[in-house]
């Protein structure tokens, strides 16, 4: 399912970004999300590509070589057209492969309104901070999360619309507000409230695209909100390819939810919030008492989490104590079905009888919009299925990758401009997302860019363009297979010492389930910057098996809850493989290391030898 936001080009998974600017070791910790962005320096009414300006005109080619594909591979592009900002509006929104969210005020267009430069406008920012009064020019069609703030008292729309007309969208919305309960109208009588605003997208279902508004709150307007309870849990990475393995395994269907309304449909709200109502429910001299933690609220999704858990175990499911957001159920026999859950999306397999008594009673407690099987996107992930085999791949998404132009005059050692490091990172963010979810083979090309990012130059343009042009020649999918019923993961783990510019170490490890066979399925994988600096190739090696030890120990252990003692995995130690000899001797002696701090990890790794978890 797609939404598109107006005069954006998102695609589908909204989880979660990749913020570039940290190092490699940092952000290889955060969640991702995709799409692709560029940005330029300020520039004037008629055209975006004033002569003078290298820097700019680098990355205005390259934009619009992003702009023209997003119009063929994108058919939410035509959505856009219709709209337009206006100057002095306040608008919010993400570069792709950054997390934190962007405000700027439209200090006017940078290319005329008729022409393919519609969508550029000057900015000049207000957040983050450290970029507080700059002054760029950009696409706006390539960001993500576009909304434009048209302030008024107490509801701001968040797109100035010109041709489309959201009135029956509104109206909807509202209706479902009043269908869930969701608030109690009471009289004004000076309640500190929360002020609204309405978001409008262009949700394309079945290749129509269907106008929908949210009405929001203004959570941040809520008084202590640090003491408030907010995080929720989403799935995992490799708890997802854990259960794409057991579902192959189990010869089961993939199947995926996607839930209507859902923040409505959460648990009950136990502090006292009200809201301004917005002046389309026509409340004069009313306000409201929420019943329900409405979009907005910084616990909405926790609320949402807790009935979804609620109703779950009602149903008789157990939830993970290793992946709070993935439940399973069994019986004397075994695993009869598993759900992984993210936000509003439910992915599930199982046995007949599982889909007839939960996934049916879950159809009935919930409002279900579209349902998949076998063959679908999942937070945008391409997922297939075919006899006992079920294929992830992203090669949609390596499609829309564009490679950056480059002056063929510029030196490979010239620093990049403020600019280009913003068009840099926003292709990093694109390429960390794909390697986390489906391309370990560019994983450490990635993640050794991404710590030079504060100090790159047109050398690391160059590598980037690479890496784009390498995953788009060879494509690359994952297969979960059925490995039978006696598995065994295997751990292979390796590290450099003080290869990175600043004097850092890159570690890494995969983990795999295999088959008595010798097949594998992937289940993790890592490439990153070592938590901190290292004296010798044994203290990188050592922290790298440290690193991967502690996956694959979790990973085992999510296992054997799943598969509810079917198999002996548990009474097989984990297979862990390293090439450097230092090491495997100090795990192994008794003679303690030289380097005392080193001396931990090593122990810890004794430890899981003595205790049966790894293989001697």
């Amino acid at each position: 399912m797609k939404s598109h936001k107006v005069l954006t080009n998102d695609t589908e998974n909204d989880e979660n970004q990749e913020n570039v600017e940290e190092s490699a070791d940092e952000s290889a910790d955060q969640d991702d999300n995709h799409a692709g962005s560029l940005n330029g320096s300020l520039n004037g009414e008629d055209s975006p590509e004033s002569e003078g300006r290298d820097s700019f005109d680098l990355e205005n080619q390259a934009e619009n070589d992003i702009h023209e594909e997003s119009m063929e591979h994108n058919p939410g592009s035509q959505a856009n057209d219709c709209m337009k900002l206006k100057k002095d509006q306040i608008v919010n929104f993400k570069i792709p492969g950054e997390n934190d969210t962007r405000e700027a005020i439209i200090l006017g267009r940078a290319g005329k309104a008729t022409t393919v430069k519609k969508s550029w406008y000057n900015i000049e920012y207000n957040q983050p901070e450290n970029m507080r009064g700059d002054q760029i020019s950009i696409d706006l069609r390539t960001v993500n999360d576009l909304k434009v703030v048209n302030q008024s008292d107490d509801v701001n729309e968040d797109v100035l619309l010109s041709d489309i007309d959201f009135t029956e969208a509104r109206e909807a919305e509202l209706d479902n507000w009043n269908k869930h309960n969701v608030y109690e109208e009471v009289e004004d009588n000076g309640q500190n409230c929360i002020s609204t605003r309405w978001v409008y997208t262009m949700k394309e279902l079945e290749n129509e695209f269907h106008r929908k508004a949210r009405l929001v709150a203004k959570g941040f307007e809520e008084d202590s909100l640090d003491e408030i309870p907010k995080n929720s849990p989403t799935c995992e990475k490799q708890s997802l390819r854990l259960i794409l393995s057991i579902i192959a395994s189990k010869r089961w269907s993939i199947n995926s939810v996607d839930i209507k309304t859902a923040f409505l449909q959460g648990e009950k709200m136990q502090r006292e919030v009200y809201l301004r109502p917005p002046k389309e429910a026509k409340a004069t001299g009313k306000v409201w008492r929420l019943n329900k933690c409405v979009y907005g609220l910084v616990d909405a999704s926790l609320k949402w989490y807790e009935k979804v858990k609620a109703t779950l175990l009602d149903c008789g499911g157990t939830v993970s104590k290793i992946d709070s957001a993935v439940f399973y159920w069994y019986n004397e026999k075994g695993l009869t079905g598993v759900l992984a859950v993210h936000v509003d999306d439910f992915l599930w397999a199982g046995s007949s009888a599982f889909e007839k008594t939960v996934v049916s009673r879950i159809r009935d407690m919930f409002k279900v919009g579209k349902e998949s099987c076998e063959s679908f996107k999942y937070l945008g992930l391409d997922l297939s299925q075919e006899n006992e085999t079920i294929v992830l791949s992203q090669q949609d998404y390596v499609r829309m990758l564009k490679t950056v132009l480059i002056d063929k005059d510029r030196v490979k050692t010239s620093p990049l401009s403020s600019s280009e490091q913003t068009l840099l990172r926003s292709k990093i963010g694109q390429l960390l997302w794909l390697a986390r979810q489906t391309r370990p083979d560019i994983a450490f090309d990635v993640a050794a860019i991404s710590s030079k990012i504060k100090s790159s130059t047109i050398e690391d343009l160059k590598k980037v363009n690479k890496i784009i042009r390498k995953v788009q020649n060879d494509p690359v999918s994952l297969q979960f297979q059925n490995l039978g019923h006696n598995v065994k993961f295997i751990l292979f783990s390796d590290a450099s010492f003080g290869n990175l510019p600043d004097g850092g170490s890159q570690g890494g490890y995969v983990v795999l389930l295999m088959g008595d066979d010798g097949k594998v399925n992937p289940i993790t994988w890592q490439s990153k910057k070592l938590r901190r600096v290292v004296r010798s190739t044994l203290a990188s090696e050592a922290l790298a098996l440290a690193d991967g030890v502690d996956c694959v120990i979790s990973l085992a252990a999510l296992f054997k809850e799943l598969m509810h003692n079917e198999n002996d995995l548990m009474h097989t130690p984990v297979d862990c493989f390293v090439d450097n000899k230092d090491l495997y001797h100090a795990i192994y002696s008794d003679k303690p290391v030289g380097e005392k701090r080193l001396r931990v990890e090593i122990n810890a790794i004794k430890q899981l030898l003595q205790g049966g978890e790894l293989k001697k």
